[in-house]
């Protein structure tokens, strides 16, 4: 299975946000979409960084009530980026894996076309595996069906 199979299914909607945005805003976003993560973007559209639920809790720990204030640009930190949708879905938990990202932001031609979380990826994978165990059960159950009785 591909990236691109997974947007398929789940959608390629993104939730964005602007750099100037204050974190309590931020906050409201995940919590109304019940999402972990929005992509910030610049004024011309251009992705300036991702911010999760695990972003947040950092800047509350290091800065208190205060990091309610801070602006989405001076939180977002760089993405995982993947310009080629046609990835495998065992490569990109690889890359999630060894970066240890829960997100990645899917582009194409320098357009923002999607975001896969790891959740999105257990479930493809899930969907995937029992697929397989169905498909071998009625084999073996057809099997069964054709072999003659002595």
């Amino acid at each position: 299975m591909q990236l691109k199979e997974i947007l398929t299914h789940k959608g390629s909607h993104v939730v964005t946000i602007g750099g100037e945005v204050m974190l309590a805003a931020i906050v409201s976003t995940l919590k109304a979409h019940q999402i972990g993560s929005v992509v910030v973007l610049d004024g011309m559209g251009q992705v300036l960084g991702i911010i999760t639920e695990t972003d947040i809790i950092h800047a509350l720990s290091d800065h208190g009530s205060a990091a309610l204030t801070l602006r989405a640009k001076a939180l977002a930190k760089q993405p995982v980026v993947v310009n080629d949708p046609d990835m495998a879905v065992p490569e990109a938990m690889r890359l999630m894996t060894q970066r240890r990202e829960r997100h990645v932001v899917l582009m194409e031609n320098g357009v923002l076309t999607g975001i896969i979380s790891i959740g999105d990826v257990v479930k493809s994978r899930l969907e995937s595996t029992e697929l397989e165990n169905r498909v071998l059960r009625d084999v073996a159950s057809a099997r069964i069906a054709a072999t003659p009785l002595n």
